[in-house]
């Protein structure tokens, strides 16, 4: 294990802060739970709590972010992903640092940090972020049985609630519900000028109508049925465009559909982008295909924030509200492109319903999911945990 110390902190027992230890695969830049766990460290009262995150692979772009927001990265040993000894890894980093409680993130985190925090005596929260969850037999078995030992779950929707309430039967621990939230000013710190450069680069005419998505190509987020959606739309309407920001398994297959539709002209894919907001200015149609009631996604958060109006699936669960059906955002069926295609035709038409959505979820995204109230709830699970 790799530890790295800042100086500035010192490390006599004289330090009163609660030192608190985040266990995460990696600090991947395009994740949203890497920036997250950012905006904690950036907005947490730095006079009061001390964080730690330690990781399983580097991401050098991240790390230095982290710590100029004053937070310390640890380097964990390069294993096998399910490798027992990571246990005294994250025991190590544990009593170094003289941890005060443990939150961990996704399966491997879940199980290794729990292990080395009940032996270490501890306090632990698991943080739920999404659906699905792990379906391997034997992470589910290790999840029930740690969750004996397991202080709190914090989960970032009450669709995500439910989720972990169905898997977890053996239990001891409370639950809490923390909805996501966002830094609008580190959101736009990496805001472009240079549209027209942008528009150059990506193939976009001044006068094209931009329908944008930002997530990774993978089966829940169903680009299948965005595509097949924008393919209607392009039929009628030619000067639609589609940028999809964004990597992953699907893209070959996505490619292939777009060429066999006639679009892949009229289709970006851009890859991974570290300038999202800058894309998101170029774009007026914000959409979410998205299968599965997951929680509070920051893509949609974002869209929100740049001022787009959004169309996202409703897939039978309420989203926590972040988005009101024709209130600040339309709601259309999973899986659906005559809907969506419809959906996204009637707001192209309709430039004052674009603005007025627009303008209304971007008001609810600075209102109800700023980082500053995030932070403050999330600290407050940590008091009452700790107390």
């Amino acid at each position: 294990m790799s530890i790295r110390r800042r100086p500035s902190f010192g490390a006599g027992p004289s330090m009163q802060r609660i030192n608190i230890l985040h266990i995460i695969e990696s600090l991947f830049p395009y994740g949203g739970t890497p920036r997250k766990l950012l905006t904690i460290a950036r907005n947490v009262d730095r006079e009061k709590y001390r964080i730690f995150v330690a990781v399983f692979q580097r991401e050098v772009e991240l790390e230095e972010k982290f710590r100029e927001a004053g937070a310390e990265v640890v380097l964990l040993r390069a294993r096998k992903k399910w490798d027992v000894l990571t246990v005294m890894d994250i025991l190590s980093a544990i009593r170094t640092y003289r941890i005060n409680l443990v939150n961990t993130h996704f399966s491997r985190a879940n199980v290794y940090g729990r292990i080395a925090a009940i032996v270490s005596r501890v306090p632990v929260i698991v943080n739920e972020h999404g659906i699905p969850r792990s379906h391997k037999l034997t992470v589910k078995i290790m999840d029930n049985l740690l969750s004996l030992f397991t202080e709190k779950f914090i989960c970032n929707s009450h669709a995500v609630l439910r989720e972990v309430k169905r898997d977890i039967f053996i239990r001891r621990a409370n639950f809490a519900v923390v909805q996501n939230g966002i830094d609008a000013n580190v959101f736009f710190e990496t805001n472009s000028n240079n549209r027209n450069g942008l528009r150059r680069q990506l193939s976009i005419n001044p006068d094209d109508i931009v329908i944008a998505n930002v997530s990774g190509l993978i089966p829940i987020r169903d680009h299948r049925t965005l595509i097949h959606a924008f393919a209607d739309i392009h039929k009628k309407l030619h000067t639609v465009k589609l940028l999809l920001v964004g990597d992953g398994p699907l893209r070959g297959e996505l490619t292939e559909l777009s060429e066999r539709l006639g679009v892949e002209r009229s289709i970006s894919f851009t890859g991974y982008r570290s300038d999202v907001p800058s894309l998101l200015r170029l774009a007026h149609i914000y959409v979410d295909p998205t299968l599965l009631a997951g929680g509070f996604q920051f893509n949609v958060m974002e869209a929100m924030l740049s001022g787009l109006p959004v169309i996202a699936v409703s897939a039978g669960v309420p989203p926590d509200d972040i988005i009101r059906h024709n209130v600040d955002g339309v709601l259309v069926p999973p899986g659906n492109p005559a809907s969506m295609a419809k959906a996204l035709e009637k707001l192209i038409k309709d430039g004052s319903e674009q603005k007025r959505l627009g303008q209304a979820g971007r008001r609810k995204v600075l209102e109800k999911y700023s980082a500053e109230m995030f932070v403050r709830n999330i600290c407050r699970v940590y008091d009452e945990v700790i107390h």
